[in-house]
């Protein structure tokens, strides 16, 4: 649904679990990914809740690993 479509649904999101791992592309990942079955991937595994913790979408992504970056923030609970 993506964080847009969730907004405009009136939904708002609290928290997201997100699981980032290593594995191989298998034919179908390869062929999408333009990289050879076997290939090292990073693969996606994204859980977000609304605040009642309540999932509100569940995302399963493969990245090829030779261009992703991760990049991420992180804060304080209390940002004075």
């Amino acid at each position: 649904m993506g964080a847009t479509s969730i907004a405009k649904a009136g939904v708002r999101i609290y928290r997201a679990d997100e699981i980032v791992e290593p594995g191989l592309a298998n034919s179908d990942e390869a062929q999408h990914l333009e990289t050879e079955e076997g290939d090292l991937l990073l693969r996606v595994e994204r859980t977000v809740f609304d605040r009642g913790g309540t999932p509100i979408e569940y995302v399963l992504l493969a990245y090829r690993a030779d261009s992703y970056t991760y990049r991420t923030t992180l804060y304080t609970s209390s940002r004075d």
